[in-house]
This record gives structure tokens, C-alpha cells and sequence, in this order.
């Protein structure tokens, strides 16, 4: 082979060549240090191609990185813990309240996305950024069903921090027949044929 360039001193990623071995196989050997502390011996032409950029502690750390994600992909969905019940009930209100703004195939989409009742930008895609305003708010993950329900102020809005509470069923019907009361839909569902009444309000939001 023709003479070995000298690359004592030069660093490639986080090795840095201290000094020639000698030549293996046709191929011309460098020691080197790690960044990390390590040694190791390594050839001219993994140095220079890239191929060898360290002692393997970046490949380890990269390896533990993915296992972390991997593991927090597994435990979390929307940043709710898989495992959690108490958390699991937040996000299914979460879920519920979208798909009866976005969902046309669900049954009360009609009374809810149907008649322009959205979710704000600041909840639709971010589970967590709910469940901060619900328990600031003082949704109680230990109430007993339909003791902590999530409420619009005003019916005829959409849901958001500045339009929504954490009521009991009763406070959230009493409010619902004021909002159609005050709209006219409730004088409507009056004089609705005989059987038939508006289905907003049947069930806990």
C-alpha cells in the first residue's frame, strides 16, 4: 500500500486520533480517544468515510433514546397515561366532546357540530392542555358519575376555557333548558308533534 497520511491530532465526531497502531490487513490503524473517555482502535478509512464516529457510546445512547420513546409511546396516548383510570375518564370526556363537534356519524352530532358548536384550537389537539384547564378549573377525577360533568355556559358556543365548567347533571339540564328558552328552541320543542323532544341535554357532557 502507499503511504500512510498522517491524521494524528484530527478529530472525527467525537474521536480524536492519537496516535498510528500500524497496518491490519492492508489497512492503516489509528488509536483513538473518545469524548467519553474511551479508547479505541479504529481504521484510517472508517475515520474519514464517517462511519466510525465514536468509541459506540453515540450508538448506545441512540439505542436507550429510542427505547425511551418507545416505552413513552407505549404508557401515554395524547399525553394520558394508558394505565391510569383516573386520567383514562378525562380523556374520554376529551374524546366524547370532539367527536360530538367533528364526528357526523355520531348521534348527537346534529344538535352539537351540526348546529356550529366547535372546540377551541387551544384543546382539539392537545389532550394535555385540557386536562391543565380541567383540573384548574376543579374537575374532580373521584366524583361519582354525573356529579362532575363538563358544562357550556353559554349553549350556544363552543367549548373552551372561557365557556365551560365542571357542573353536576342537574346545573348542566337547568342550564341547557335556559339556553333553549332563551333561544326559542324551547318554545319549539313544545309544539313538537306529541313524542317527539329535542335530544340536546339527554347526556352528561
Amino acid at each position: 500500500m502507499g503511504k500512510v497520511k498522517d491524521l494524528t491530532g484530527q478529530s472525527f465526531g467525537r474521536l480524536t486520533v492519537v496516535a498510528f497502531v500500524g497496518i491490519r490487513n492492508h489497512k492503516a490503524v489509528w488509536h483513538c480517544t473518545c469524548s467519553c473517555g474511551n479508547e479505541v482502535d479504529t481504521t484510517a478509512k472508517s475515520l474519514v468515510s464517517g462511519s466510525t464516529k465514536s468509541c459506540g457510546c453515540a450508538r448506545s445512547e441512540m439505542a436507550k433514546q429510542r427505547a425511551a420513546e418507545m416505552g413513552k409511546r407505549n404508557t401515554t396516548h395524547h399525553g394520558c397515561p394508558r394505565n391510569d383510570p383516573k386520567a383514562r375518564r378525562l380523556y374520554q370526556v376529551w374524546s366524547n366532546m370532539k367527536a360530538r363537534c367533528l364526528d357526523q356519524n355520531h348521534h348527537a352530532y346534529k344538535i352539537y357540530g351540526g348546529r356550529g358548536i366547535t372546540v377551541c384550537a387551544e384543546w382539539l389537539h392537545d389532550f394535555s392542555a385540557f386536562r391543565d384547564w380541567a383540573i384548574s378549573a376543579g374537575y374532580d377525577p373521584a366524583a361519582p358519575y354525573g356529579e362532575c360533568t363538563l358544562d357550556r355556559i353559554d349553549c350556544d358556543k363552543g367549548y373552551g376555557p372561557d365557556n365551560c365548567r365542571w357542573v353536576n347533571m342537574k346545573v348542566q339540564a337547568e342550564n341547557r333548558r335556559s339556553g333553549r328558552a332563551a333561544s326559542g328552541q324551547y318554545t319549539k320543542a313544545k309544539k313538537a308533534a306529541p313524542g317527539v323532544t329535542s335530544t340536546e341535554g339527554s347526556r352528561a357532557e
